[in-house]
């Protein structure tokens, strides 16, 4: 995303995803999630994916739905 405005990327570092973050976590270590932690990504990643728009179908999909569906009818 940065690179497409023109500039580069030197050093990235994530430290929250969602409600989680990193706090006072050493480098190269790691921590189970709690129960809580993960219930709160599965509802993070959930509000993200409704508010990601439909896919647009083409015509070319379209039509091989439409033929998947009529081979399912006559029991293909």
């Amino acid at each position: 995303m940065i690179d497409h405005t023109g500039h580069s990327v030197i050093k990235l570092k994530r430290t929250r995803i969602g409600s989680l973050s990193l706090g006072d976590l050493p480098v190269g270590m790691y921590r189970h999630l709690t129960l809580d932690e993960v219930q709160g990504l599965r509802q993070t990643a959930m509000e993200d994916e409704a508010m990601r728009p439909a896919p647009r179908i083409t015509g070319a999909e379209e039509e091989r739905g439409s033929a998947r569906q009529d081979n399912a009818e006559r029991g293909r």
